[in-house]
């Protein structure tokens, strides 16, 4: 499935499924009034992915602005594509394909059924041609047998706080799951500036991660204000965005 189509999917069901709850929300704050003033309310679902990271996060933004601070139309940060290589945020090289396969003869990090989700998916993938020891799939190895496995080529289906909890995803061409720092990486964060707490599981960090905002998104929107409400930021130039297209 294409960002834009998991866009979509995210609005309908945002409109249709959860409606009411939806359009009360945006009926309460577009409410508020105190002397005059009241808030300007928008909202879009923005995807990790579109915006250079190789992560499929489509997420519900609400922005609120009060009317006497906007001077310029809010302006959504537009999609850019492609996104960033997924390799590119490994932490290591490719090991040769027989290293691979010992490698998922163990499959160490994963639990019974998880593995068979692995060896089922990679399967599936050789039976149409593809060769995921050459090309990076990620597999969500922690689905429940009643749904569908997310794999997505070249691209990190959506950091959880369950999926990095239990380790992240199976790469295909590593052979392994994903580790802290690429999970950190995926969020645009730095992880040369986290110390994790000596008394604090890796496994609870994990699950910060993959609870947290993606940082990029974050840079977009923060930079799109800057545009329409100048004077919250002290009249200082735009603050840049590197993520959205021109």
């Amino acid at each position: 499935m294409e960002p834009h189509e998991l866009s979509f999917v995210f609005m309908w069901r945002i409109y249709f499924l959860k409606r009411d709850f939806f359009t009360g929300v945006l009926e309460l704050l577009r409410g508020v009034r105190r002397g005059g003033l009241h808030y300007i309310v928008d909202w879009r679902v923005l995807d990790t992915k579109t915006l250079g990271l190789p992560q499929s996060r489509p997420r519900l933004w609400i922005v609120a602005v009060r009317n006497d601070a906007m001077e310029q139309p809010l302006q959504w940060p537009r999609p850019r594509e492609p996104c960033s290589s997924f390799d590119d945020f490994l932490t290591d090289a490719r090991p040769s394909r027989s290293v691979l396969m010992q490698a998922l003869l163990r499959c160490r990090g994963l639990a019974p059924f998880a593995k068979a989700n692995v060896l089922t998916e990679l399967a599936r993938l050789c039976s149409e041609g593809k060769d995921p020891f050459q090309e990076t799939y990620i597999i969500e190895a922690d689905h429940s047998s009643s749904r569908t496995a997310s794999v997505m080529q070249g691209c990190s289906p959506c950091l959880t706080r369950k999926r990095c909890q239990s380790g992240g995803h199976w790469i295909s061409t590593r052979g392994r799951r994903q580790n802290t720092v690429e999970m950190l990486r995926l969020q645009h964060m730095r992880p040369e500036r986290f110390q994790i707490p000596s008394n604090l599981a890796l496994s609870s960090f994990n699950a910060l991660i993959g609870n947290s905002m993606s940082v990029n998104v974050v840079e977009a929107i923060l930079a799109m204000l800057s545009r329409s409400c100048p004077g919250v930021f002290g009249g200082r130039p735009p603050l840049a965005d590197p993520w959205s297209a021109p």
